[in-house]
């Protein structure tokens, strides 16, 4: 929960997340996910999110606050 959250706010804030780039489908340093455009595979490319977790973020879309992803 705690990993989908720092996701969450990175990706809306537009903030590189350097720590979760060490997946085996690692996504380029500069590379900021926003979570209303992501797909599933470019979410499950980050480390501790899986396919359930992506697609529960895909299937609350869209968000407009962070906390949306809290709930």
């Amino acid at each position: 929960m705690v990993v989908l959250i720092a996701v969450a706010i990175a990706a809306l804030v537009g903030m590189e997340v350097w720590w979760f780039n060490e997946s085996s489908n690692p996504l380029k340093n500069d590379t900021a996910l926003d979570v209303n455009t992501a797909t599933v595979r470019e979410l499950t490319a980050l480390s501790g999110i899986d396919e359930p977790t992506a697609n529960h973020i895909v299937d609350g879309r869209p968000y407009k606050r962070i906390y949306e992803l809290m709930l």
